[in-house]
């Protein structure tokens, strides 16, 4: 499970190196990115564990920031017509075009595509940016 934290206060890479290390030692955090040019922080949470909430925001103020769960939305896709990774790539850089996607991740083994978008975003639009470049979707599931 990915979480998406807002962040405030960071002024430069260094807070974001910081940050990232804070979050890190968190319990229940497997994996931790953290942008300052886009004032978030991606957080790997393992399948089946609580997240850890109040644990993340109070190493978020201990590191000296303010920090809000951004509320998304996560889907997987299953996309047929992929011949090799360059199509998983080109679907991927269509999908990070649509306005409101956070996150997207292209497989072409697995033959599916995660993404994380703002509740705003609709399960047509998804479709859309995989059915205009040739590809087809053969299930969509919104996971949360």
């Amino acid at each position: 499970t990915m979480v998406a934290v807002t962040i405030d206060g960071m002024t430069c890479e260094a807070c974001a190196t910081t940050l990232e290390k804070a979050l890190k030692s968190v319990q229940g955090v497997a994996s931790v990115a953290v942008s300052y040019e886009k004032e978030e922080a991606w957080i790997g949470i393992p399948k089946n564990t609580e997240i850890p909430e109040e644990s993340i925001l109070n190493a978020i103020s201990n590191a000296g920031y303010s920090g809000k769960f951004l509320d998304l939305t996560s889907w997987e896709l299953q996309i047929e017509g992929m011949s090799c990774e360059g199509c998983a790539t080109l679907i991927d850089s269509n999908m990070k075009e649509v306005p409101g996607i956070k996150y997207s991740s292209v497989n072409y083994e697995k033959k599916q595509s995660l993404v994380i978008t703002e509740p705003s975003v609709s399960e047509e639009a998804l479709k859309d940016a995989v059915q205009s470049i040739g590809y087809s979707v053969t299930s969509i599931h919104m996971k949360r």
